[in-house]
């Protein structure tokens, strides 16, 4: 049975949902699709009950706690196809989604594929900020992404399939104690590859429909730093290591050049929260201006919200083993 099982976590974005759901029942090979919500007050629990009195497929309504590895994890425990395909409930999939994923994984059925992320072009016409987010993505940051090999750091979790098998087999999992921002996908890459299981792309796309906010991005890779790397440090201290920025920020990476180590102790002096706050404001104001597009601008603030997040673990955290409250129930 070529049929997938589509698994989407969710939580108050009904408008979105609808117009995902619209992409998927137009396409061939579905089994199911499960939607993991955490009782949305948005109406998220009428649409699924709409949409199974227009299509065939079956679509599961799951309410679960507000965790998103909860949520993935569930759907795993819940399907019932071969094959697994897991989206982000803003992410409109693109023509011949689920046939790519199926496609790649009856060639190669031991990997596991992410597909390409792409804003929407009006957005990256209009704001540079999109502009630069979508530059970050696969296909720009690679010449070939339908034939790549990939690893933890890039993992694509709102664009992924594997077979279902392999999960079995190898207990792959996410872990459901990272409650804060962010890493838990990069965690379960990690279970991936340390499972031997090769992480490759394939070019299932979608339109990531995020929106237009770079202070809300700003604040998520400041929760990232704070709390998402912090969680992984406890769990695999290597791997945090091997992240792009933890050879400038992460103040324990061990420098083995002693000219070096002091070095990047004070070009850290030139990253801080202040000049990046102030720098987005002027970003934001010139964000619709392409010929005032500055990616060298945005990576600065990033980094510099990405250190204060480094900076600010021992204000959050007695332990290596605390939590914070869940971002996802705080910032949803």
């Amino acid at each position: 049975m070529n049929q997938a099982s589509v698994i989407i976590p969710t939580f108050n974005r009904v408008k979105i949902l609808e117009k995902v759901l619209n992409s998927l029942i137009s396409q061939d090979n579905i089994f199911e699709i499960l939607v993991i919500d955490s009782n949305s007050k948005d109406g998220t629990k009428n649409l699924i009950e709409s949409f199974n009195l227009i299509t065939d497929i079956n679509v599961k309504y799951f309410d679960v706690d507000n965790n998103v590895s909860l949520k993935r994890n569930t759907g795993i425990k819940e399907s019932l196809a071969e094959y697994l395909i897991f989206l982000d409930d803003d992410c409109i999939p693109g023509k011949n989604f689920v046939n790519n994923h199926i496609n790649y994984l009856i060639k190669d059925p031991s990997s596991v594929f992410c597909g390409d992320v792409f804003f929407p072009k009006e957005l990256i016409k209009t704001s540079n900020y999109i502009r630069y987010k979508n530059s970050r993505h696969i296909p720009f940051r690679y010449k070939n992404s339908s034939n790549l090999d990939l690893d933890f750091k890039s993992i694509v979790t709102m664009n992924m399939s594997l077979k279902k098998e392999n999960i079995k087999k190898n207990n792959l999992f996410f872990r459901e104690d990272f409650i804060g921002y962010g890493m838990e996908d990069n965690e379960f890459g990690c279970q991936v590859q340390e499972s031997g299981v090769q992480i490759k792309s394939c070019p299932a796309s979608i339109q990531h429909m995020e929106s237009n906010n770079s202070f809300l991005f700003s604040t998520k890779i400041f929760h990232t730093a704070r709390d998402g790397v912090f969680k992984l440090k406890s769990v695999n201290k290597k791997a945090v290591m091997k992240l792009p920025y933890s050879y400038y920020f992460e103040t324990d990476f061990i420098h083995t050049n002693i000219l070096v180590k002091y070095f990047i102790k004070a070009l850290r002096l030139f990253f801080t929260i202040k000049i990046a706050k102030y720098l987005l404001k002027i970003l934001n104001l010139i964000d619709g201006y392409k010929i005032l597009y500055f990616p060298l601008l945005y990576k600065y603030v990033f980094a510099s919200y990405y250190y204060e997040g480094v900076k600010k673990r021992k204000e959050a955290y007695k332990s290596l083993h605390d939590v914070t409250d869940s971002w996802y129930k705080n910032n949803s």
